[in-house]
């Protein structure tokens, strides 16, 4: 983040796509940093996600930093086709179908109309054809 020169409290809201260690450790860093500068973030995901990053930074963060889980840090599960906003970006959650971890995608409608699609780090899977056509770009 410091090559890319993106401060850390300009970011106010993740979606992770699964639980490998790779990415739940970047997020607990993220939360702990939001916890310690009483920056709000926001962090959107299924539920194993959340359930680990959550018991994770309770069990080892200070008590004073952990007990900001919930207001400063709001964890948000959610359900593949849930539809949440993040300003004025809609997004929807989906399924990827990963055969070794749940795993989710997201599409983005962004405010000019464009879409955005994440198809998480597995193979594109046909199945999530309804999210990945018509986007302006598709990340897997």
């Amino acid at each position: 983040m410091e090559r890319a020169e993106v401060p850390v409290d300009s970011i106010t809201d993740l979606f992770v796509t699964h639980a490998h260690t790779d990415h739940l450790q970047g997020c607990v860093w993220m939360m702990r940093m939001a916890l310690q500068f009483k920056h709000h973030l926001h962090i959107w995901s299924h539920s194993k996600v959340i359930r680990l990053l959550s018991s994770i930074c309770r069990e080892t963060l200070p008590p004073k930093e952990a007990d900001g889980i919930g207001s400063i840090v709001e964890l948000h599960c959610l359900e593949s086709g849930e539809h949440f906003s993040v300003g004025n970006i809609q997004l929807t959650c989906f399924d990827i179908y990963s055969t070794k971890e749940p795993q989710f995608g997201f599409q983005a409608l962004m405010p000019d109309s464009k879409k955005l699609c994440c198809l998480g780090d597995e193979p594109y899977c046909e199945q999530n054809a309804i999210y990945a056509e018509k986007c302006g770009l598709a990340y897997e």
